[in-house]
């Protein structure tokens, strides 16, 4: 009976290399959820700036107050107020803008916070990204590298047995002593 065996490392290796590099490279980037991250943090970042620009513009409130006196028609009269004095109901209505006009000193730090919060957390994703890069190419060097060397071991071993082919007939022959046949 005879066993054959079939590494599937080095079949999982061989199927590796059919893309070049590059495409390894481009796919760690576009899927690595660690640069999305990144970017969904400099994105929230430009929202801090933009908020705290809307804080400081000029903000509207406004109040209402409105009571109006119960009336009862059948009867043409008003229920517990006195229709001269309150003219039927009372109501109040209070709007007021306000805006801070002297903050500049307070939204200059804001700002430069906000900015350099974003250069972090950028040059954060350019490390990150370069960081892939460079895992990405080691274990591609090292698929390469092993996939190489299996594929000349198995050319060794060819060549190997084509010489056994030719080397068994001599011993059988008595051209080669059987002490070199078995060393070799």
């Amino acid at each position: 009976m005879v066993l054959i065996t079939i590494p599937f490392s080095s079949l999982a290796q061989k199927d590796s290399i059919i893309h070049d590099l590059d495409y390894y490279l481009e796919n760690a980037v576009k899927s690595s959820p660690l640069l999305k991250d990144y970017a969904n943090q400099v994105l929230t970042n430009r929202l801090d700036s933009l908020t705290i620009r809307a804080q400081n513009k000029p903000q509207v409130n406004g109040n209402i107050s409105a009571l109006y006196v119960p009336y009862d028609s059948t009867n043409n009269r008003h229920f517990g107020y006195d229709a001269a004095i309150t003219n039927g109901g009372n109501y109040a209505v209070q709007i007021a803008a306000t805006q801070n006009i002297l903050n500049g000193n307070i939204l200059k730090p804001q700002f430069e916070t906000v900015n350099i919060q974003g250069k972090i957390l950028k040059n954060t994703a350019k490390l990150s990204e370069h960081d892939i890069r460079h895992n990405v190419a080691s274990q591609y060097i090292t698929v390469w590298s092993d996939w190489s060397q299996l594929d000349n071991t198995k050319k060794v071993n060819k060549i190997m047995r084509q010489e056994i082919g030719i080397l068994k007939p001599l011993v059988e022959s008595g051209l080669i002593k059987q002490s070199a046949y078995l060393s070799f």
